[in-house]
């Protein structure tokens, strides 16, 4: 399991791609385990970069991508990662499993996450997520599988025109000229049901893929972190999300006889994308921020940092460690990332002492 310790952004896209590497003689499954194409998971190897979104982060270690049945699909954002995996990344992409479960996003839950936030920004990704879970709990959508499979033309077109509705009924969204074009456009629908064929076609639904136990190897890569957890609370500050072990715990039967190994990976410093209630502050060491992969982007606004509290991350994961303490297999690691730009190695054992499996990694490649 793979569990960034505070806000995201601490290297959980690398810590995956080192263990799909290590296990890639096996049969591995990279579950997906919440959230959903807003993660940002960057990944360096042999020169190129690729920032995992909508696929694991073993991808190109030969682990399947597993979408588990909290994960959000978004088929536009699918279909363009497949593609540039496929040109720019790896050839060897497999294809992903898709629980029949998943919710999935539109672009209209899209457009209108991002008008929301114009009015009252939330820091959000601006990728529809907390839109699309408030829709599923006060509609009842067709599963994408019965979209995909059961649904004639008109009635695909019908379902989405309903779902542009249904956002018209709580937002003015003439207020939003710059989105009328794209709001209004027959071709959006058309090609957006393009990509949702494309991506039923693109991945497997069946129950041998489903069962986790078939597969030698799982790698559970979390998005978000530890600290922007809020199960399900409409928080500007946090995510709508388990950020934690709690996923693994609902498996905890199935699973019975596995080893778990938990990885929590965390920077020697904090980041966080803006906020308004996160502090920036000067933060020593030698850190390159002309390599740093993250900016400033227009929903989530500048990428901040501050310095780190060792005691406070020590409880933070105290905290989520508790959730499987009865497992009888298993083990804590603490990956820290970054480690070349602040060395505080000394400081880390000391406040974790031989409880964790304490690791340092640089910035340099897979």
């Amino acid at each position: 399991m793979v569990i960034g310790a505070s806000y995201g952004d601490e290297g959980k896209g690398i810590t995956v791609a080192r263990l799909a590497e290590a296990h890639q003689n096996f049969r591995t499954a990279n579950v997906l385990t919440n959230g959903g194409p807003q993660r940002g998971h960057t990944v360096c190897m042999n020169g190129r970069t690729h920032v995992f979104r909508h696929f694991g982060s073993g991808t190109s270690f030969g682990a399947v991508t597993y979408f588990s049945g909290n994960f959000i699909l978004n088929p536009i954002v699918f279909c363009e990662e497949l593609s540039d995996l496929e040109k720019n990344f790896c050839s060897n992409v497999q294809k992903p499993v898709r629980h029949p479960n998943c919710r999935w996003t539109t672009p209209f839950d899209m457009m209108y996450n991002q008008m929301e936030s114009k009015l009252n920004w939330k820091g959000t990704c601006g990728m529809g997520i907390w839109a699309t879970i408030c829709r599923y709990n006060n509609t009842n959508p067709p599963t994408f599988d019965e979209f995909c499979n059961e649904f004639e033309q008109d009635e695909m077109f019908k379902f989405l025109e309903s779902v542009k509705n249904y956002y018209e009924t709580k937002l003015d969204i003439s207020r939003f000229p710059e989105y009328a074009v794209a709001w209004n456009s027959p071709y959006l629908i058309e090609h957006f049901i393009k990509d949702c064929l494309t991506m039923k076609r693109m991945t497997v639904c069946r129950p041998a893929d489903l069962n986790l136990n078939n597969y030698e190897h799982l790698i559970f890569e979390n998005g978000q972190g530890l600290l922007l957890g809020d199960k399900g609370i409409d928080d500007p500050e946090k995510t709508p999300s388990e950020t934690g072990s709690e996923f693994v715990a609902n498996l905890i039967d199935d699973l019975q006889d596995r080893e778990i190994n938990i990885h929590y990976v965390t920077r020697p410093y904090l980041t966080r994308h803006g906020s308004r209630t996160f502090k920036e502050e000067h933060v020593d060491g030698d850190m390159n921020f002309e390599s740093e992969s993250n900016g400033f982007n227009e929903w989530q606004k500048n990428f901040l940092y501050a310095n780190l509290d060792l005691t406070d991350l020590k409880n933070n994961i105290e905290k989520d460690r508790r959730i499987l303490s009865s497992f009888p297999f298993i083990s804590y690691n603490i990956d820290v990332t970054h480690s070349d730009e602040i060395d505080r190695e000394e400081e880390f054992r000391k406040v974790f002492g031989d409880r964790f499996n304490l690791k340092f990694f640089d910035k340099k490649e897979v």
